[in-house]
């Protein structure tokens, strides 16, 4: 149920921000935005049962974003995959460093994304893909984070960086070894030591 629309200027021609309060188990509409004309300050009228609400005699309906909020949980189940970006032309250096540095084994493609390029692997009970784009570009904070065995993770490192991959290790998490690394275009990996 909305409660108020509280309208806000920063001067005479400058547009009108509305602020909304409401009840959250009737949320109906979650803002407007900018509202570029007088005429959308007016009171607004929620119509119930279409998500939205409206001004009388508003001309901005393109604007308004339908929400629908339920108390239904959707749960989700887990991570299918994980992807990282490559530039096109990289699936021979995908197969060296996931598939022979890292120990992955290659999944093969179906059919019809095998025109897309790239490569996927198995990385234990979910899978890895190498995704190719025209415009690449490296990430360097978002990363897949990948569980190796407590007693492997120091050999791991040194495998890395006989790869000629630096390591960075990470003691910011108190009981957790763990150390970041990166793929042969710059993507961020971090790797985690478990005891399973």
């Amino acid at each position: 149920m909305l409660r108020r629309l509280v309208v806000v200027r920063n001067g005479p021609s400058a547009p009108a921000f509305g602020l909304l309060a409401f009840d959250l188990g009737e949320l109906e509409l979650l803002g407007n935005g900018f509202l570029g004309h007088e005429q959308n300050v007016a009171p607004f009228q929620t119509v119930r049962g279409q998500g939205r609400a409206q001004a009388p005699g508003s001309s901005c309906d393109h604007r308004r974003v339908p929400v629908e909020i339920t108390r239904e949980t959707i749960p989700l189940l887990g991570i299918d995959h994980v992807q990282v970006a490559a530039p096109v032309g990289s699936e021979p250096q995908a197969r060296r460093f996931y598939g022979e540095v890292l120990g992955l084994t290659e999944v093969p493609k179906p059919a019809a994304l095998k025109p897309r390029g790239g490569v996927w692997f198995a990385c234990g009970a979910h899978q890895l893909h190498v995704g190719v784009s025209k415009r690449f570009s490296p990430a360097d904070k978002a990363h897949p984070a990948l569980q190796v065995r407590l007693g492997d993770l120091d050999r791991l490192a040194r495998r890395l960086e006989a790869a000629g991959t630096s390591v960075q290790w990470d003691d910011a998490i108190p009981g957790t070894r763990r150390f970041y690394s990166a793929d042969p275009w710059g993507n961020r990996i971090e790797f985690v030591g478990t005891d399973g």
